[in-house]
């Protein structure tokens, strides 16, 4: 229905023009080879599968190890926080730790 309406359209009838490389490409293989049946082979594909595999071991170390370090600088805030919590007098109990109890009396060291 659409195309009984274009028709008469020079567009339908157009065809695409194509430019011709310059220099033309000339095939380096042998008689009778399809460039389209050329494949790295079994040769191509160890190389790159060996990479991958190198990749691959190097992104599980890289993660473990970034794994280890977010651990320990955990630990260390958390003891960071500890130390400041102690030096202010608290243990998050709510308890005074300083052993001020109010007396007069000299603490034993």
């Amino acid at each position: 229905m659409i195309l009984a309406a274009l028709g008469s359209s020079p567009l339908l009838g157009a065809q695409a023009v194509t430019a011709t490389p310059s220099p033309a490409p000339t095939s380096n293989l042998q008689q009778g080879i399809n460039p389209g049946d050329v494949s790295p082979g079994l040769l191509g594909f160890l190389p790159v599968f060996v990479i991958a595999l190198a990749c691959i071991g190097l992104f599980l170390s890289l993660t473990s190890k970034l794994r280890k370090v977010n651990r320990r600088q955990e630990r260390l805030d958390a003891q960071e926080a500890a130390a400041t919590l102690l030096a202010a007098g608290e243990d998050g109990t709510g308890e005074d730790r300083t052993g001020d109890d109010g007396a007069d009396t000299p603490r034993p060291r």
